[in-house]
């Protein structure tokens, strides 16, 4: 339960990192998968390799706008709910999205390159 916390606190997170528009991704689901596509191709860079991370977020620069804009949008309907209520929500929210096990899947094996 902690890791899918952790996970969704991660999308949440990357959401307001990212953005959304015509053809753009739509759903959070979608901005999820966008993630993980932007986690695959970052998995093997080195933790410095800032020009690596760059180019990678400049690939996916217009999607990451459009879901910056649907994570806005997401807290503003959310606002005057709980923690617990908007933890809730983004569960719902993301119920049934394939990324969500990929996202979590790949977040462990970061984990474990990291303890290394």
């Amino acid at each position: 339960m902690l890791r899918k916390s952790i996970v969704i606190g991660a999308a949440t997170l990357a959401l307001g990192l990212t953005s959304c528009g015509g053809g753009m991704p739509s759903t959070m689901c979608e901005c999820m998968e966008i993630q993980v596509e932007m986690m695959e191709k970052t998995m093997d860079l080195e933790m410095d390799d800032t020009e690596g991370r760059e180019k990678v977020q400049e690939e996916y620069k217009k999607e990451n706008e459009a879901c910056e804009k649907l994570g806005k949008a997401f807290q503003d309907k959310n606002k005057d709910l709980s923690s617990e209520e908007k933890q809730a929500a983004q569960e719902k929210e993301l119920d049934g999205c394939d990324a969500m096990e990929k996202m979590e899947k790949l977040y462990e094996k970061q984990m474990e390159g990291m303890k290394k």
